[in-house]
């Protein structure tokens, strides 16, 4: 079923825009206690960071697994019920650190309440890449328009909820529309796989079929086509992330003294910012695949 692009793309909207959502939900939660500072905002992007970084990592050992049909409806189940428990789980985690000062209190009820939800979300990226990857050669170009939609999705859904549903709407009814969202994925899953029983039996019994069947392995092709483990790509990496989160809280604090620091600010900055990653996510798989030198 994750083979066919229309679901997948769904599923990755989705996930993009519930993501978002709750990134401006858990500051506008964070407020009453602790004002809506540049040290707020700065911890809910370091929390969100952080839960996606986990995520990323662990959804790529999760890749590797054969149901990741299963594993994916899970993971947006428990981020539903997550989401819509954050109007009554917030005021009760963000009285657990409230005492333990400013910056402490801040860090914790941040990690608390934004990082569990981020750890589902970054699990979806690294598993919808294996799950639609049909051969090496293409992993570059089918992890930019992974991210692409999800960041997409992202990018709609930050405006919608920072310019209208959490200013009009309220952050419970915002939190509900969202784990609404997250929750009718598996329910459209199975929905789908009720309609397509039979071609689901006859695909689970080819794929079967596939896997049981002993294969000969061209090792010289497998040699070639093996992707080099190199470590110097993770400075890249870490230089690239470092860079995005300060321009990010940079171009926030330069627009202050003219707009102010309110959601409608946080939420340009960051749809803004997550346009310039979305382009960047598909052009660079392009990229990467044609300049595949190895690094």
């Amino acid at each position: 079923m994750l083979k066919k692009a229309g679901v997948l793309f769904f599923l990755l909207f989705i996930e993009g825009a519930a993501l978002m959502a709750v990134e401006m939900m858990g500051a506008k939660f964070l407020a009453p206690f602790f004002g809506n500072s540049l040290y707020v905002w700065t911890a809910v992007l370091a929390f969100t960071t952080l839960g996606l970084t986990l995520g990323y990592y662990y959804g790529g050992k999760l890749s590797i697994k054969s149901q990741k049909e299963k594993i994916l409806i899970s993971i947006f189940f428990v981020a539903s019920l997550l989401v819509a428990l954050m109007p009554f789980s917030s005021s009760w985690l963000i009285s657990l650190s409230s005492s333990l000062g400013l910056m402490y209190g801040i860090c914790i009820s941040s990690l608390l309440l934004i990082s569990p939800l981020m750890f589902c979300f970054g699990l979806v990226g690294p598993i919808s890449v294996s799950a639609s990857a049909n051969e090496v050669n293409s992993i570059g170009k089918t992890a930019g328009r992974t991210y692409f939609i999800s960041t997409f999705g992202g990018i709609l859904s930050t405006f919608f909820f920072g310019f209208y549903a959490i200013p009009t709407l309220g952050l419970s009814l915002s939190a509900w529309i969202t784990a609404s969202a997250l929750a009718g994925v598996p329910i459209l899953f199975l929905l789908f796989r009720g309609l397509n029983k039979n071609d689901i039996t006859v695909s689970s019994i080819q794929e079967s079929t596939v896997e049981n069947k002993p294969q000969k392995v061209d090792r010289k092709k497998a040699t070639q086509y093996s992707p080099k483990f190199n470590r110097n790509i993770f400075l890249f990496a870490i230089v690239e992330g470092f860079v995005v989160m300060a321009i990010e809280i940079f171009a926030a604090r330069m627009i202050a003294p003219y707009f102010g620091s309110s959601l409608y600010v946080w939420g340009a900055v960051i749809g803004i910012t997550l346009t310039g990653l979305a382009l960047g996510y598909y052009i660079g798989g392009l990229l990467g695949d044609k300049f595949n030198t190895g690094l």
